[in-house]
């Protein structure tokens, strides 16, 4: 259940990713006469990592002091604690866990924004800054799972109380998630038949 917690998000984000970058490449190769413009990178375009980096560092301050030495981090399917470890290597873990999705989602920003050149026409299909902000911001996706995930830890070992179990909460999240995909999907979709029958 823990791996399924971490690889069906960072699964997901990556397969979104790999796409919208396809879909970049295309259309920065469907225009060679175009001398195009490389993106700048903008703090907008991973702003949502960062908050929830910044929160997850916030619930940390708050919290540290009243967690037990020893803390339980992982729960049996009652919600009884199964595996303790100390308070220190449960946060930092976290914390590290949130830090590197938030340079992923920066990595990602750069790398498209640098190895694809967008003609900027007015004509253009998507604004290529919208894709940059969107892919940035996808690593929002897995970090909100963590962030729960801490907030589950934290709330058990200070007041033994869990407020959902995490599998319900991870399932939750990505059938959201996904009808949000889909929704956008569509929009696409609906979006590219209405230019193509107004030419």
């Amino acid at each position: 259940m823990t791996i399924l917690l971490f690889i069906v998000p960072v699964l997901l984000v990556a397969t979104v990713v790999f796409v919208v970058i396809r879909k970049l490449k295309r259309l920065s190769g469907s225009s060679a006469g175009d001398t195009g413009k490389r993106i700048p990178f903008r703090w907008q375009y991973i702003l949502l990592p960062l908050i929830f980096t910044l929160l997850t560092l916030l619930m940390a301050v708050i919290f540290y002091g009243k967690l037990p030495d020893q803390t339980a981090y992982r729960f049996l399917t009652g919600g009884l604690p199964a595996v303790w470890t100390s308070r220190a290597i449960v946060v930092g873990v976290v914390l590290v866990i949130q830090l590197l999705l938030t340079l992923a989602g920066w990595g990602i920003v750069i790398a498209a924004g640098r190895a694809i050149k967008i003609p900027q026409s007015e004509e253009a299909f998507i604004k290529p800054e919208n894709l940059l902000n969107w892919m940035g911001n996808m690593m929002a996706l897995p970090q909100f799972i963590v962030s729960f995930v801490l907030l589950d830890i934290f709330s058990y070992n200070v007041y033994q109380v869990h407020f959902m179990p995490v599998w319900l909460f991870v399932v939750l999240v990505l059938v959201i998630a996904s009808i949000g995909f889909l929704g956008f999907l569509v929009y696409l979709v609906v979006k590219a038949v209405k230019q193509n029958t107004s030419k």
